[in-house]
């Protein structure tokens, strides 16, 4: 997770957070809906990136304490609860986060993925990888597309990322950033950069 996103995460689904950012700092609020809640928003996986007015009230609710009954605090429950719900309709969905956050039905996968995740900043490709894990290209590419993951779109993905946290550690040139996380040159950044978010790397950070 990136500094200042939100990923929503609906009751009973299997979930791993982790972030390199060194700025992060996570907040979990837990929530109780209605199992009739007709907002099919509210259930499925999601991430959002907070501006200063969700910014400001999370930090309201949480300064409340650590559990909101609605029978001591029923107006404090009741906005709470509509301040979640409203989620979906006030935050930025960041749809290009959640097409990288596919969990292969392959146990194989796992360890190739972490992989890939600490060696961002190398020249990753499928040959390489298939022999240092032991596979052939052949049998490789089959566990990725059995799992609907595209290689290079994952690895480009990854790379965005890890990106935008380092765009919130500060401290670093965008052609700095470029180099860090495996491109070749800034300009082949700008492009995948673009391609994934829809906006360039200096317009996603103005609008952060």
């Amino acid at each position: 997770m990136p500094e200042k996103h939100i990923a929503w995460i609906p009751g009973s689904t299997e979930h791993e957070l982790s972030s390199k950012n060194r700025q992060v700092s996570l907040v979990i609020f837990y929530l109780s809906l209605d199992a009739d809640d007709k907002d099919t928003a509210l259930k499925e996986f999601s991430i959002y990136h907070t501006n200063s007015f969700i910014a400001e009230n999370l930090k309201f609710i949480a300064s409340k304490g650590t559990e909101i009954e609605q029978a001591d605090s029923p107006d404090l429950y009741a906005f709470a609860l509509s301040f979640f719900k409203l989620l979906p309709s006030i935050s930025q969905d960041m749809g290009f986060l959640l097409k990288m956050l596919a969990i292969p039905n392959d146990a194989r996968l796992h360890p190739i993925l972490a992989y890939l995740q600490e060696h961002l900043h190398e020249n990753l490709k499928m040959p390489q990888l298939a022999a240092h894990f032991g596979f052939s290209v052949r049998n490789l590419s089959r566990l990725f597309n059995e799992s609907g993951i595209r290689f290079s779109y994952y690895v480009n993905n990854l790379r965005i990322m890890r990106a935008i946290e380092l765009f919130a550690d500060g401290g670093r040139t965008m052609q700095q950033i470029a180099y860090e996380v495996g491109f070749a040159t800034p300009n082949h950044f700008n492009r995948v950069f673009r391609q994934i978010t829809g906006v360039s790397p200096n317009a996603f950070v103005k609008n952060d």
